[in-house]
């Protein structure tokens, strides 16, 4: 019996459930390979009214007869990918960099002064939201294919940029957000992003970016800082979606159950039409079929199942957005698109737990740590001391600690493994408070030398990493994964 299960018991019957397909052994055909695009010969070249030559991508060999069984295609994967043509400044993080293929700043994003970055940044500081507007006009009039890219409405789609575009001056370091620019850069062949667009998205952002400043105050070389650092970043991105090629840029899903458990919160069970191979505490990107290209990050709250089905969590927002959707108008039946899961900082493999684990969440953070309790209590051998604290305003949101501990009795584990409930509620019989304050103090976890998971909305998870800290917990034994800024 796993957490599905219990929890549905706890909460009663379930709404009708279609009957469920056997998953096929494999992909879907048509998510076999993901075969992008040709290049144009030419891309614009914001400084000039010239056009840059690209080398022109190599004929593909001819692909021999494949064998084919049932509904499915067997052949060789390779002979059925065409070559991917990639955008002249990209270099593998291996290689020695390439120029830009302008022929002006030949090798200078190679040695681009930072402190030209950080100055770039201070003349656009407070006409942020003219950059970034700026930024999809130019990007919009250069790449012809970019409204089918994007959502109708672009503001939700500017916020996220916005944020990236802080975090990544911030930063000027892709080593420090390889694994998380990687994932973002197999993901975002979702959006069908192809290659050469990083190349075009990058003339566009310098060139707003001169705008928004002024040709009086723009600089020779603010244009290589800014281009130097986003070349850099695009090919840490480009190596993520190149080492992905084999797998589906996303995958099509049937909604299979849907529990309304509040009135602004369901949890939702979905099964994909291929193979997804997440682990527990990962989380995804999903897009509704009413919000088009809005894509947006839930939590997956179950380990992986025979039937390649999972739950997800989810809050509505307001009464418009994609959560209220999958919370208030989702039926059994309905279909989903999923991009690649995403994060590993939840994710805890068997053998690697030396003491006890600690978990701690609030809100929808517990869903992952629902994820890797359920997971971690089907080791051969579990971490001989689990402790799980779910903090929440008021007694339904702790609605996993329940289930949780059914879980946990119908495991045999009752007496290394207990969930308890946080609550910020007087009236509250047992611990009472904001979880990420009264947990960090409740014991010594730095003696217990426990490992420790932390989930939900970032400002708490910031607050728990702190106090944990305070309490002498080693800062390499905090593990905690705060959604990406942009889906």
């Amino acid at each position: 019996m796993g957490l599905r299960d219990l929890l549905a018991r706890w909460l009663g019957p379930e709404e009708p459930v279609a009957p469920r397909r056997r998953p096929l052994p494999g992909p879907a055909p048509s998510e076999l390979t993901t075969v992008l695009p040709r290049v144009t010969d030419a891309v614009i070249d914001d400084t000039a009214d010239s056009i840059l030559p690209f080398d022109p991508a190599p004929e593909e060999p001819p692909v021999p007869a494949a064998e084919t069984t049932g509904t499915l295609v067997v052949g060789n994967a390779e002979l059925r990918t065409a070559e991917i043509p990639l955008p002249n400044f990209y270099t593998p993080q291996s290689e020695p960099a390439r120029p830009y293929s302008d022929p002006e700043l030949l090798t200078r994003h190679t040695d681009y002064d930072p402190a030209a970055l950080r100055d770039a940044w201070s003349l656009v500081a407070d006409r942020f939201d003219q950059l970034v507007v700026t930024f999809y006009a130019e990007l919009f009039v250069r790449l012809k294919e970019a409204p089918l890219m994007f959502p109708s409405s672009m503001e939700q789609q500017r916020k996220d940029f916005g944020r990236a575009l802080v975090q990544w001056v911030v930063a000027d370091d892709p080593s420090v957000m390889a694994a998380h620019l990687e994932q973002l850069g197999a993901d975002h062949r979702k959006y069908d992003v192809e290659p050469r667009h990083y190349e075009t998205a990058g003339a566009a952002l310098v060139s707003a970016w001169r705008a928004t400043v002024g040709e009086s105050a723009w600089t020779t070389r603010h244009e290589a800082a800014v281009l130097g650092s986003y070349t850099r970043l695009a090919s840490v991105m480009l190596d993520g979606a190149t080492r992905n090629l084999q797998e589906p840029a996303s995958w099509g899903a049937r909604v299979i159950g849907h529990h309304k458990i509040l009135r602004d919160f369901a949890v939702i069970t979905i099964q994909p039409d291929a193979p997804y191979p997440y682990k527990a505490g990962q989380y995804l990107t999903l897009e509704a079929p009413s919000h088009r290209r809005e894509w947006r990050q839930m939590s997956i709250a179950s380990a992986p199942r025979a039937d390649n089905s999972f739950d997800i969590h989810v809050r509505a927002i307001g009464g418009l957005g994609v959560s209220a959707a999958l919370v208030n108008r989702t039926e059994v039946g309905g279909r989903l698109r999923l991009g690649p899961p995403r994060g590993n900082n939840l994710v805890v493999e068997p053998g690697t737990v030396s003491g006890g684990l600690l978990c701690i969440a609030s809100g929808t953070g517990a869903a992952p740590i629902s994820a890797v309790v359920e997971s971690v209590l089907a080791w051969r051998e579990p971490p001989t001391q689990l402790d799980v604290f779910i903090g929440g305003r008021t007694s339904d949101d702790i609605y996993a600690v329940d289930a949780l501990n059914e879980l946990i009795r119908s495991r045999g584990a009752w007496q290394v493994a207990r969930a308890h409930g946080v609550v910020d509620d007087p009236g509250y019989v047992g611990y009472r408070g904001r979880v990420e304050k009264v947990v960090p103090g409740l014991r010594d976890w730095a003696g217990l030398g426990v490992e420790v998971l932390v989930a939900g909305p970032n400002p708490m998870i910031e607050t728990t990493v702190a106090n944990l800290e305070i309490a002498r917990v080693p800062r390499d034994r905090i593990r905690f994964d705060q959604y990406e800024l942009a889906a």
